[in-house]
Parts: C-alpha cells; sequence; structure tokens
C-alpha cells in the first residue's frame, strides 16, 4: 500500500478492516462479491441462397427468429450485438453491419401485447414479449439494397452475432432467413416487424416472426424464397447458444480488506 495516501497511520490495520466492513453493512450491501458480467457467446450460421438470380435494385429483407427455454420466474433481457452477414456475389465480398437487438422476455406481457419497433436514434431493435410462448420470437433483422445483380446460388451466406442475457441458465436456439421484395424499404421502422409467429393484436395473423407486414404484397422469389406467402424465405439450420454467468468480480471493499493484511 501507499502510505504517502494514508492520512492516519497510526490506525490498527484491524479497525481500518473493520471500519471497510462496517460501512459495507451501513450501506446494506454484506456481499463481498459484485455482480458477475454478462457471459457474450458468439455464434454463427453458414447458409445459403437458392438458385435464383436478383436483379439490382431489389431489396434482400434478412431476418432471424429465435425460441427460448431458461427462467420464467421474472424478465430475462436477451441482446444480440456487432451482428455481420457475409458472403461472396461476383467475386465480391460482401460484410454487411446489422443493428443491435434487445428482446425483453417479459412475465406480464401476453402474446396479444407483443411489439418489435425499431429505434432509428440508437440502431437498435426492441421487441417485447411473453417469457412463455408457442413458437419463434424475432430476434432481428435487415433491409439490404442490391448493388448489382447478383447470381443465384450464393454459399456460404453467414449471419454472425454476439449473444448475452442478463439471467443465468438460459439457452436460445436460432435460425435465419432471406427474403427478396420487389418495392421495400430501408427505413426500418416502416417494415412492420412482426414480433412473433403467433398472432397479436397489431398483427391477427399465423405470418412468421420477422414477417414485414407493410410489404407482403411485394415478396419475390429469390435469396432463401420462393414468393408467394414465403415472407421471410426459408429458414437456415439451427445453432443452440447456452448462455450462463462469468465468475464473479471482487467488490473494491473486498480488495482493500485484502490490501490491509498484507
Amino acid at each position: 500500500m501507499n502510505n504517502s495516501n494514508v492520512t492516519d497511520s497510526s490506525t490498527p490495520r484491524v479497525s481500518r478492516a473493520a471500519s471497510i466492513v462496517a460501512v459495507a453493512i451501513a450501506l446494506g450491501s454484506l456481499c463481498l462479491t459484485a455482480p458477475a458480467s454478462a457471459q457474450v457467446v458468439t455464434s454463427s450460421i453458414n447458409s445459403n441462397f437458392n438458385g435464383t438470380a436478383i436483379a439490382a435494385g431489389r431489396y434482400i429483407w434478412f431476418n432471424a427468429v429465435f425460441s427460448y427455454s431458461g427462467p420464467t420466474a421474472t424478465n430475462v433481457v436477451i441482446r444480440c450485438e456487432n451482428q455481420t452477414i457475409t458472403f461472396t456475389a461476383n467475386a465480391v465480398n460482401y460484410t454487411l453491419n446489422l443493428p443491435d437487438s434487445k428482446i425483453t422476455l417479459s412475465t406480464s406481457t401476453s402474446a396479444s401485447q407483443a411489439t418489435t419497433v425499431f429505434d432509428a436514434m440508437n440502431n437498435n431493435w426492441l421487441t417485447t414479449a411473453p417469457i412463455s410462448v408457442s413458437g419463434n420470437v424475432f430476434l432481428g433483422g435487415l433491409s439490404y439494397l442490391v448493388p448489382v445483380n447478383f447470381p443465384g446460388g450464393i454459399n456460404p451466406v453467414t449471419w454472425k452475432g454476439d449473444f448475452s442475457a442478463d439471467t443465468p441458465n438460459v439457452s436460445l436456439n436460432w435460425k435465419w432467413g432471406a427474403a427478396v421484395y420487389t418495392t421495400f424499404s430501408g427505413d426500418h421502422t416502416q417494415l412492420g416487424a412482426k414480433p412473433l409467429d403467433v398472432s397479436t393484436s397489431q398483427y391477427m395473423n399465423s405470418d412468421h416472426a420477422g414477417t414485414p407486414e407493410s410489404f407482403k404484397s411485394f415478396v419475390t422469389g429469390g435469396a432463401r424464397g420462393g414468393g408467394g406467402s414465403n415472407f421471410t424465405g426459408s429458414y437456415s439450420g439451427t445453432a443452440n447458444v447456452n448462455l450462463t454467468f462469468a465468475v464473479a468480480v471482487e467488490s473494491t471493499a473486498w480488495q482493500r480488506i485484502k490490501e490491509l493484511y498484507r
């Protein structure tokens, strides 16, 4: 310990330690470890586009969904950040950066009350859904304006993201799709992304989670979809993500007590 920072060098070490503990107790915190930091798990899924070429000027709606398994007694917040989609077309490498996603699984929200909105200021998808729900929940998505003619059969197409949760023992199964639209919007606030597979008060239908309800009539073949009523495109394979807490970090008070006894 640097003695130049000690104002009363005559104070016994035990007394100083006791004082620190007393302050911690007075503050209502008997725990000598700080809350653990959430573990971040990076997960990726490789898939491919079908054989339909995609003309320049059309949009690809990349969308991902997940199913949840874990605690249900309290709200759970799930995040997916640093998301990218990578592929090669016409010998050119593409890396698409996606908005972050925050999903709140709520004990007080029913399926009919589920919502998805896009926070344009923070470039973030915000979904609120019931913690116990049948089917999939919208994870996130990207509206991508095709810059040049893309050939069919692009392979691989890889979606990657960093997953975390504010609650331990959370398990997610996620997958992604991609559909092509002749008319669409690059403004994610205008898409009307459906939050769940099941019917909600806002979207009373059985469309897949992630369906862009505002533009359904403009879907066409390409990417992973065949048009018609396939608004999200066919899904990739599924990846499992298990989220736990990292080892707890020692609190400042506990570090100080150890210093006093060195």
